[in-house]
């Protein structure tokens, strides 16, 4: 009887420790199984686009590849460009880094440095310091566009029609129109006298990127700003001084040297109708004459200096937009990074800022079709962190396009940091510092 009840007992005790391995057992693979599934949607979601691998003080380039990679036009060209049968060209190095950062696979990151060789190969000096960004971009845009161009130049229908000196075909037109840089566009500039109204000849410059100031009185002057505050300091009106103007200049010389109107000179030489009745008249007005040609010779080089009005538009709106904000200012010798916020939308306007923006406005009936071909949404910010130098950090933001099985498309906001990459909100994006902003056209 005793020995029955001790084999109960023990019995008992080992189905209490069973019973308290299996719920162990149960709840250890529970946590096992959400952490397991939690591993994976972290995997999955990192998993959108690969990070870059910072090979020394590479941040400013990987921040501008992330923010390349997010601009559908730029890629398309870049695409165009990197069709090539050759190779060696930056633009197909580009190329590839590009569609990377594009495509969702199992690459967590990637090293991008060969764009990084091949640049030092052609002859950019990257130190071993921070980098600035935006120096990169306009390096990076300024080779491929000047190997494109040569190998256009040197393509076999380019040849034959340089040595049959004919124009280039339709086709052949058509092509390079395709294959120019999205961030080319045209800014115009006008100036005109003050003083006498003259208005020299309209002059373009080319851009890739547009460097705007930030518009405030001092580095450390509080409160926000506006993107078309920045913008209106370079595109607009403003007074320039000591510019020479031609008319004042050849107004001065003429008071100089005594010379009335060209009606009063013509008429002072054919004064006398007859050879023998004026010839003693013509020799005294013959050497007037000579005499003016010596004193205007002689004052030809006096140059009127005066205050201009400078007027500066965006002549041609390229189809991708890079923004740069001037946050390095030099003050009594020392670099001084400005901290302000500037405020910027995500949907950028820029009819006002064009050439013929009056025009329009009183063209109502042409001004939504002109003010919508004119939108650009915000694809990319590039933001520089810490002070300028070894201590500098830059990081990206970057706008990704999704579409579901239903054949929506949604976008998608993305934080990346070299390898680091995590999703975002908007609001998160808009109230970051930007040094860079990017654009595409609608």
């Amino acid at each position: 009887m005793l020995k029955r009840d001790l084999l109960h007992k023990l019995r008992f005790k080992m189905n209490g420790l069973h019973r308290l391995i299996i719920f162990t057992s149960i709840g250890v693979s529970a946590v096992g199984f959400i952490f397991w599934k939690y591993c994976k949607t972290q995997k999955k979601s990192r998993k959108v686009f690969p990070g870059l691998l910072n090979v020394g003080n590479t941040c400013f380039m990987n921040s501008v590849l992330q923010c390349l990679a997010s601009q559908i036009v730029f890629t398309r060209c870049l695409e165009t460009l990197g069709g090539s049968r050759d190779r060696s060209l930056l633009a197909n190095t580009l190329c590839d880094i590009i569609n990377k950062l594009q495509l969702s696979n199992s690459e967590e990151y990637f090293d991008p440095s060969d764009l990084l060789f091949d640049m030092i190969a052609r002859g950019w000096h990257i130190p071993q310091d921070e980098h600035d960004a935006h120096e990169f971009f306009n390096a990076l845009l300024s080779t491929v566009d000047d190997e494109t161009k040569f190998e256009k130049e040197q393509s076999p229908l380019s040849l034959i029609a340089k040595s049959q000196s004919q124009t280039v075909s339709k086709d052949e037109k058509l092509l390079t129109h395709k294959e120019k840089n999205s961030y080319r566009g045209l800014l115009s500039v006008k100036l005109r006298c003050t003083k006498c109204g003259n208005s020299n000849p309209i002059t373009y410059e080319t851009f890739d990127c547009l460097s705007v100031p930030i518009a405030t009185s001092s580095p450390w002057q509080l409160g926000h700003v506006s993107l078309h505050d920045c913008l209106g300091m370079l595109i607009g009106k403003e007074h320039v001084s000591d510019v020479t103007c031609l008319k004042c200049s050849d107004g001065q010389t003429r008071e100089t040297t005594g010379l009335g109107s060209e009606e009063e000179t013509k008429e002072y030489s054919l004064n006398g109708r007859t050879f023998e009745k004026g010839f003693q008249f013509s020799f005294p007005k013959l050497h007037t004459q000579i005499n003016f040609v010596k004193k205007v010779n002689n004052n030809s080089g006096a140059k009127i200096k005066c205050s201009f009005e400078k007027e500066t538009f965006v002549a041609k709106v390229p189809r991708s937009l890079c923004i740069h904000l001037q946050r390095l200012v030099w003050k009594h010798g020392m670099p001084i990074k400005q901290p302000h916020f500037v405020q910027f939308p995500q949907t950028l306007n820029l009819r006002r800022y064009t050439s013929n923006y009056s025009r329009q406005a009183s063209q109502s009936q042409d001004n939504l079709k002109s003010s919508t071909s004119k939108n650009f949404c915000l694809t990319g910010v590039i933001v520089h962190i810490g002070a300028w130098g070894f201590q500098g950090h830059y990081v990206a933001y970057r706008k990704c396009c999704n579409v579901n099985q239903n054949g929506n498309t949604t976008y998608t906001w993305y934080f990346t940091s070299d390898t680091v990459v995590r999703r975002v909100s908007i609001e998160e994006v808009l109230a970051c510092p930007a040094y860079m902003l990017f654009y595409e056209r609608s």
